[in-house]
């Protein structure tokens, strides 16, 4: 890799990670409490406000994640799988950064460290594994549409130099995109997985909270708990569908730099 790629790969990486960094401090300093003060307050506590803030920070942390899978679907296919090692580190260590800094939080409200704090750290390394998880399926998913494309690319790109002569069918340069879908675009089928892997796990992970519920406290009674379910559905699917919007705007804005 070139001094002017690494300049490219290391800016892409800082960049994502002080985003997603900030998310997180606003998340856990701001918007947390501040859905934890107005749950507690009889005048908003059976309002849609509660809701509302959890949603606008889980939006907020969906554009900041987007933002690392952006990075590692470019630096995969600009500079191959291997240059994706520092998005990985980066990834990780704001996502450890994220839960450590909820765990404190958690602490210093309760007014005390608990007897159980060794449980807690362990409860941290586990749920940055898990979201480290949910990238490398997305990486493993996407490394093989995105290498396909490129290999494909440069073996006709060097026949029809080899030869003099144009040869049909090269595939196009994957950027700048030309629509927001386009299925023939190995970065833009990697977006629609991220988008899709990130469905599954949000679904998934209302579905797994509710059942559990269901088994602690029984079935609800009330038809608005229903309600409040079934929205909840809709707006995780929406959400899967939002954060490919966020991965192409990011790429689309990335790219700028190896346009230039």
């Amino acid at each position: 890799m070139e001094k002017a790629d690494r300049a490219v790969l290391k800016k892409w990486i800082s960049l994502s990670g002080a985003v997603l960094a900030v998310v997180y401090s606003v998340n856990c300093f701001l918007l947390y409490p501040l859905t934890a003060s107005v749950t507690n307050n009889v005048v908003y506590a059976e309002t849609a406000i509660p809701m509302l803030l959890e949603y606008i920070a889980e939006l907020l942390e969906l554009g900041g994640i987007s933002m690392c899978y952006a990075v590692m679907l470019l630096a995969v296919y600009t500079w191959g799988t291997k240059s994706v090692k520092g998005v990985f580190g980066t990834f990780c260590l704001v996502t450890f950064y994220k839960y450590m800094a909820n765990t404190v939080s958690s602490w210093v409200n309760g007014g005390s460290i608990p007897l159980s704090w060794a449980w807690d750290l362990t409860d941290v390394l586990f749920w940055t594994l898990l979201e480290f998880l949910q990238m490398f399926i997305i990486f493993s998913l996407s490394k093989g549409i995105i290498t396909k494309y490129t290999d494909k690319r440069l073996v006709m790109l060097r026949a029809s130099k080899k030869t003099d002569e144009h040869i049909e069918g090269i595939p196009p340069h994957a950027y700048p995109f030309q629509s927001i879908i386009d299925n023939g675009n190995c970065l833009l089928r990697s977006a629609f997985i991220c988008a899709t892997v990130t469905l599954i796990a949000k679904l998934g992970g209302a579905v797994i909270s509710d059942v559990w519920l269901i088994i602690a406290y029984g079935i609800p009674t009330e038809g608005i708990t229903w309600l409040y379910m079934a929205v909840n559905y809709l707006i995780k699917a929406i959400m899967g569908c939002i954060s490919y919007l966020f991965v192409y705007a990011a790429m689309s804005s990335l790219t700028k730099d190896l346009e230039a």
